[in-house]
C-alpha cells in the first residue's frame, strides 16, 4: 500500500465504512426481501454504497479536523492529530 492510500485509509477510519457498507446490505435485504437480484437493483445498491461510504467519509473528516485538539488527547493515531497529514490537505 503507498503511503498515500495509508494515510487515506487511516483518515476514513475502516471501522466506520465496515459499518456503513454492513448497513447498506442490511437495508437492501430488508427492502428487496428474498427476491433474486436484479441488474437494477444490484446497480441501485452499487450507488447507494458509494453515495453512503462518500458521506462517510465526510463525517469521519469533518470529526477530525474540528476535533482536533480533543483527538490529540483520545486518539493521538489519526492522521491530523498526529501530524502526518495536515488541515489544509484534510479540508481538499
Amino acid at each position: 500500500m503507498t503511503k498515500h492510500v495509508h494515510l487515506l485509509y487511516d483518515f476514513a477510519r475502516p471501522h466506520t465504512i465496515i459499518a456503513t457498507s454492513i448497513q447498506v446490505i442490511t437495508i437492501l435485504i430488508i427492502v428487496a426481501g428474498w427476491r433474486p437480484l436484479t441488474p437494477d437493483l444490484i446497480g441501485l445498491a452499487i450507488a447507494t454504497l458509494i453515495v453512503c461510504l462518500a458521506l462517510n467519509l465526510y463525517v469521519v473528516g469533518m470529526n477530525q479536523l474540528t476535533d482536533i485538539e480533543i483527538d490529540r488527547i483520545n486518539k493521538p493515531w489519526l492522521p491530523i492529530a498526529a501530524g502526518r497529514l495536515s488541515m489544509r490537505t484534510g479540508q481538499r
